[in-house]
């Protein structure tokens, strides 16, 4: 399976499956409980096909603010392009009030740091040990808070992702809180009226 056939379609159709398409549907979402390090109480829930490829592909798909894993599931085509591909799906829930994402604090913008982004690393590494996945083939994508997320996945863990593609959200470290705060907004920089340099969004 090429790079292109497979994340071209998964990609483009974001959106355009209804939740009714998922009735009677052979596999279903699933959540885990043990999947390694996780402090911040981040749920995880994990769609695996029946027919599952060889070496599979995985898609991170991160759910919006007021979302949950099964409404991302239900709203998302990629459950049914995961049934047509045979790639695993991994939806992570957010365990904070209103279900935004940290996307502030250091914890979840540091590589290891105990966030967030740290529980979302460790599902991947889960399911890549657990179905004998990919590794070049991962790749993480949400919407609004979880479009965020999905750009604090790729900054903090590029190890980890092939790709990510982010619907209407910050660059990671927009939202940088300097109390630790997990839902610190910051109104010049989701407005694009913030100019750093690249040594400093790396610090950040």
């Amino acid at each position: 399976m090429h790079f292109s056939s497979f994340i071209a379609p998964v990609f483009a159709l974001l959106g355009a499956v209804s939740g009714n398409s998922l009735a009677g549907r052979a596999a279903q979402l699933t959540q885990v409980n043990n999947f390694g390090d996780n402090p911040s109480g981040t749920g995880m829930y994990i769609y695996v096909p029946t027919k599952l490829a060889a070496k599979p592909p995985i898609i991170v798909a991160i759910h919006y603010c007021q979302g949950t894993a099964q409404a991302y599931y239900q709203g998302s085509p990629y459950a049914k392009l995961a049934d047509e591909k045979g790639f695993i799906v991994i939806y992570p829930s957010s365990p904070h009030a209103g279900t935004c994402w940290d996307v502030s604090s250091q914890k979840s913008l540091k590589h290891g740091g105990g966030g967030d982004s740290n529980a979302i690393a460790n599902m991947v590494s889960y399911t890549l040990k657990k179905y004998n996945a990919d590794p070049k083939r991962v790749f993480v994508t949400g919407s609004s808070s979880g479009a965020m997320m999905t750009n604090v996945m790729a900054a903090t863990y590029p190890e980890l992702f092939a790709a990510a593609t982010a619907y209407s959200g910050v660059p990671a470290g927009c939202f940088v809180s300097s109390s630790g705060a997990v839902d610190a907004w910051n109104s010049t920089c989701a407005q694009g009226n913030v100019d750093q340099s690249a040594a400093y969004w790396t610090n950040v």
